[in-house]
């Protein structure tokens, strides 16, 4: 597995939907949990421009660390988020992480 951090600085982050709950089995509705703390993922859809061409990402973030009044369109300022890829099975995968989400007043 291959970590990388993510400069949020160099753009501007915004909503593109609220947060939805992450589902880790769609066959059961089992939902997904943080492996450190137990927390219930959510993931969060952002658009990042830095300039160029914007980008749509989906992250992946605990439950505590998204505000309750969080909607499509705010701009926002994430902690922490890191890019991770690796491979499992002989296939690839690779997901947007953060610590937290805060919507900019």
């Amino acid at each position: 597995m291959r970590t990388i951090p993510v400069d949020t600085s160099v753009g501007l982050l915004f909503t593109a939907g609220g947060a939805r709950p992450q589902i880790r089995n769609h066959v059961t509705g089992e939902l997904a949990t943080d492996r450190d703390t137990g927390a219930p993922l959510m993931t969060v859809d952002l658009v990042f421009n830095t300039g160029g061409r914007p980008e749509l990402i989906q992250v992946s973030i605990p439950r505590p660390g998204i505000p309750e009044e969080l909607e499509a369109g705010m701009p926002v300022k994430v902690t922490g988020l890191i890019y991770m890829t690796g491979e499992k099975n002989g296939r690839r995968w690779e997901i947007f992480r953060a610590d937290a989400v805060t919507w900019i007043e």
